[in-house]
Formats: C-alpha cells, sequence, structure tokens
C-alpha cells in the first residue's frame, strides 16, 4: 500500500521542480490501551505506544502540497520498513559489528539518513531539499543527502565548535556562538508573533512584530572519532556547509534568537530562500492535527503496529486531500481566516451552485458544512471539522458511485424534475 501512494504522490511531482521532503516524528500515545503489542516507551519515558515518522512531499516554489512519499511506524521492535529501507546500508558504519547498527535502528537521525538514501531510490533523478527540525541534525544524515546529490536544511540543534577559515584559508576551531556574534547581518523581514512566540497565519492577531535580520557563513563539521563513552562514527573528511541565521537583533526579554543550517547560500536570496524553506515546514504539523485531532488515531482499537501502520496509509490520503485543497485556496494552516478568504468561503457556503466558483472552492465549503463549521470567522477551521466534512463528502461520493441507478430512479420517481432532484 506504501508503494501505491508513493507511485499516486510521484505522478504529481515536476520533473523540472525541485521537492522539499518535511521530516518530523510525532508520538502515537497508547499508553491506555494494554492490549497493544510491542508499545515502547514514548514522551521522555512517561507513557507507551509508538513514533510515526513521515516523509512529506511539498513543492515548496507552487507552495503546493504533493502528499505522503513514505512514512514508518516505530515500535519496541524498530521500525516498520525494514523491507524497503536499508537501516544497514550507511557506508559510514562499516566498522560497527551488526549489534551496534541494530540498535541504531530505533535512533531518529539514523532513521533520517536511511530514508534520504531510501527515497532518493524510490524517486531516481528527482531533485530533492530535506528539511527537518532541530532533532534531526546529525553530520551522517547530512552525509547521507550529500551522497545522493539532495540538498537539505536541517534546525540547529545547539551549540557546537566548528571550522572556519581563516584569512590564510587554514581551517581554525570557532565555538558555534562566538561566530553567530560577528557574523554580518542584514535585515530581512517582520513576522507578526503570538503570545506563544508562534507565527500569526491568516486573521490572527500578532502579540508583537519581529523585525529579523539573516546573515550567512561557510564552515566545516566534524566530529571526533569517540566522545566520553559514547561510539561516534568517524568522518571520511570534514563535510563543508553553509550556516544561516536567522534571529532578532535586538528580541526582547525571554526572546530566543532564531536560527538555521543549509546549503547552499551565496546571496541574500538564498539565504532568504533557505529560511522559507524552513518556514514551509508547518505543513507537516498540520499533517499531524489531521492525523491525531481529525482522525483520533490514537483511539484506534488495532493491538499490533502494522495494523495501525496500514490505517495510516488510507488516513495519510485523506489528509492529502484535505491539505491539497488548502493549499491550492492559499488557506492559512492555522488561526482564523483574513477578511478576504473568509469571505469567499461564506459565499460558497451559501451559494455552493454559483458557476463562477472553483471546483476546489466548492469542495472545501461542502467539507466544511458537511463537517460542522459555524461560518463564524473568529471560528478557526480546526482539524475535527475538517475530517469530520471529509468523512462525510467520501460516504456521500461513494454511495452516489455504488447506487446511482437507484438514485436515478428516485429522482426521476420523486424529484420531480426540480432543481432538488435528490431529495424526497
Amino acid at each position: 500500500m506504501r508503494a501505491l501512494r508513493a507511485n499516486v504522490v510521484q505522478e504529481a511531482f515536476d520533473p523540472s521542480a525541485e521537492v522539499a521532503v518535511f521530516h518530523d516524528i510525532t508520538e502515537l500515545d497508547f499508553t491506555w490501551h494494554a492490549s497493544k503489542q510491542e508499545r515502547m516507551e514514548i514522551g521522555d519515558h512517561k507513557g507507551r505506544g509508538y513514533e510515526y515518522h513521515p516523509c512529506v512531499a511539498w513543492e515548496p516554489r507552487a507552495k503546493r502540497f504533493l502528499g505522503v512519499l513514505h512514512d514508518t511506524v516505530i515500535s519496541e521492535a524498530g521500525p516498520d520498513d525494514t523491507d524497503t529501507m536499508d537501516y544497514h546500508g550507511d557506508p559510514l558504519l562499516a566498522h560497527w559489528d551488526e549489534a551496534e547498527r541494530h540498535k541504531l535502528r530505533s535512533n531518529h537521525r539514523h532513521q533520517l539518513a536511511t530514508h534520504i538514501r531510501g527515497l532518493a531510490a524510490l524517486a531516481p533523478g528527482q531533485p530533492m531539499v530535506h528539511v527537518a527540525d532541530r532533532e534531526f541534525d546529525d553530520i551522517p544524515a547530512m552525509a547521507a543527502a550529500r551522497q545522493v546529490n539532495h540538498q537539505f536544511v536541517f534546525r540547529v540543534l545547539g551549540n557546537r565548535t566548528v571550522l572556519v577559515e581563516d584569512k590564510d584559508g587554514q581551517t581554525v576551531p570557532c565555538a558555534m556562538e562566538e561566530l553567530i556574534a560577528v557574523l554580518p547581518m542584514t535585515p530581512y523581514k517582520e513576522v507578526g508573533l503570538d503570545a506563544r512566540g508562534h507565527v500569526a497565519y491568516g486573521g490572527g492577531k500578532p502579540k508583537r512584530v519581529a523585525r529579523l535580520s539573516i546573515g550567512a557563513c561557510r564552515v566545516f563539521l566534524y566530529r571526533p572519532a569517540a566522545r566520553g563513552e559514547r561510539r561516534d562514527v568517524k568522518l571520511p573528511a570534514l563535510l563543508a556547509v553553509n550556516f544561516v541565521v536567522m534571529r532578532e537583533l535586538d528580541p526582547p526579554q525571554g526572546a530566543d534568537p532564531l536560527c538555521w543550517t543549509s546549503l547552499p547560500v551565496d546571496t541574500i536570496e538564498q539565504q532568504a530562500w533557505a529560511g522559507a524553506l524552513y518556514e514551509q515546514r508547518w505543513h507537516i504539523e498540520e499533517y499531524f492535527k489531521l492525523l491525531k485531532s481529525g482522525f483520533r488515531i490514537e483511539h484506534a482499537h488495532f493491538t499490533e503496529p502494522g495494523q495501525i501502520a496500514k490505517v495510516l496509509v488510507f488516513y495519510s490520503l485523506a489528509a492529502m486531500a484535505l491539505l491539497m485543497l488548502k493549499t491550492e485556496l492559499d488557506i492559512a494552516p492555522t488561526g482564523p481566516l483574513d477578511k478576504d478568504r473568509y469571505a469567499k468561503v461564506r459565499h460558497a457556503m451559501r451559494h455552493p451552485d454559483d458557476p463562477d466558483l472553483k471546483p476546489s472552492m466548492q469542495l472545501f465549503a461542502l467539507v466544511l458544512r458537511g463537517g460542522g463549521w459555524l461560518g463564524r470567522r473568529a471560528d478557526p477551521i480546526g482539524p475535527t471539522v475538517l475530517m469530520r466534512g471529509m468523512l462525510q463528502v467520501m460516504t456521500m461520493f461513494s454511495m452516489v458511485n455504488q447506487f446511482s441507478v437507484l438514485i436515478g430512479s428516485l429522482a426521476k420517481t420523486y424529484g420531480g424534475g426540480s432543481k432538488n432532484a435528490y431529495t424526497w
């Protein structure tokens, strides 16, 4: 089923356009489901369940959602995609024995490196840029992207020592915080933030405005063969990357600087594009909300992780359809609608037969009506409304397709040829 879904997603690819692949992991909490098999500790060892790692494809230039290219459910036994992903094929682990490599299967960073190589084999020749949050910040994952000629944008995990070139062209160590302090910065843009410090999308009212600046430089990453009791990876050479910093120069009390790492970034436009790619990573969080708050995957009563994985394939297809609709209609990921889009959506809900409406807007309005959205501007269009409406629309389409002869007969007998011929 994953292969069939991947084929559907790849059919939407533009071969000439770069595809961004968003990587993230969410926890599926089944603490109160004692019948679940192979549960693992999650939530800082406070709960039990599984982990879910999807690879969400997105066309960043057109801002178009493409779908879930691959996903993995991780249980006590490890990831469930070992039939398609080679978790032991990393050339950097050639000196590790089988037991050591087996332990790495549940390591998030090692999973990312494996998925990067696997996706290159799944879609050969397709240019990709992998975008991930700070928990995936690791040199082997970057090296894996280099090996398959892919790009990457990773959020920096924390301060570390890097190598920079001095005026004589020699590499010298430098703490990252010291590098940030002397890095030339250029005014970039203003971003409205809510009370939690998150971007205020759509019609949401920002609590304050963050004035961001941007800067970049070339650095070299390295790691020793061993660090204390931790077994580390031996790198064949230094890894050259571009370090991008996006931050407020004078943040208020308690506000943290915003930093990203990426390659390549030689101009201010390229630096801004690296930042834009990371900002678009938010769409994978919206996908998680649809699965957990909308489809309530954590309430599924299946006992095996493999069964959960199969259900997630079907749920991901429904979520893909909704996210495609939202991106096509330029609906904000979260928060209330702005004035213009609210007027368009309300008009579509009140006049669904308007011939000037796009089919995508008509379908979106149908989903909202079925989901019970009250149509008030202050009410965000949440995942529960979307998934509830999507299920009703899918059921309706299924019945029309399966019982078209019966519906036509009833319409002819009882409809009287009126506009609402399918009611009796």
